[in-house]
């Protein structure tokens, strides 16, 4: 009898141990829809938080892709660029996280699995294509984030929206230098390929 029940009990706790870990996994993987859903609950304008939360996410995207080039990338301008992108995106990391604090709104840890896959895409380029992927990436994120400022510089919170207002000239100048650098590779390349062909 007390066989069967020692039994029982481990199997409880098997049951139990699984349970809570999968859920720990799951709860790892994306904590953006963590931070959405409690923002839901809590936060009186959920649209607004949704923004504010986006726009972490991908600034914490940005950031982590930048400090990889940083040492990648092979042309200077790029490393300068990546720098720039790091130090910048910090920055407004920091005042989103100061608005999240005083209005209470969870932001995620972690990138997103969609993420995590880009900067691993572009970081496994080889030396000669790394450059023009990562600027490639930052052109298509940067559309992105035009398009996500312009949509949270009508926020009805007033804090968040003047993050939004705040920072859309900074993001229509990362892309703004971004397309110029783009250009100037291209130019480069094509420059010696027609010096090669003499």
């Amino acid at each position: 009898m007390k066989a069967i029940q020692k039994l029982k009990l481990t199997v409880v706790v098997l049951i139990a141990t699984s349970v809570f870990g999968a859920s720990s996994m799951v709860a790892q993987t994306n904590t953006k829809k963590e931070a959405d859903k409690r923002n839901d609950a809590k936060f009186e304008n959920a649209d607004d938080a949704e923004l504010l939360v986006k726009a972490y996410n991908s600034g914490m995207a940005e950031v982590k892709l930048a400090d990889k080039m940083k040492t990648r990338a092979v042309s200077a301008e790029v490393k300068a660029l990546a720098s720039k992108m790091s130090m910048e995106h910090s920055a407004m990391n920091a005042k989103i996280q100061e608005v999240a604090t005083k209005k209470n709104i969870s932001l995620p840890t972690q990138l997103t699995n969609d993420q995590v896959e880009d900067v691993a895409d572009v970081t496994k380029e080889s030396a000669t294509e790394i450059d023009m992927e990562y600027l490639d990436q930052l052109s298509d994120s940067h559309k992105k984030s035009i398009e996500l400022f312009e949509k949270g510089s009508k926020a009805t919170d007033l804090d968040i929206r003047d993050i939004f207002i705040s920072g859309l000239p900074k993001i229509r100048s990362h892309y703004d230098m971004v397309q110029n650098t783009r250009q100037k590779m291209k130019d480069q390349k094509e420059s010696q390929r027609k010096s090669g062909m003499k």
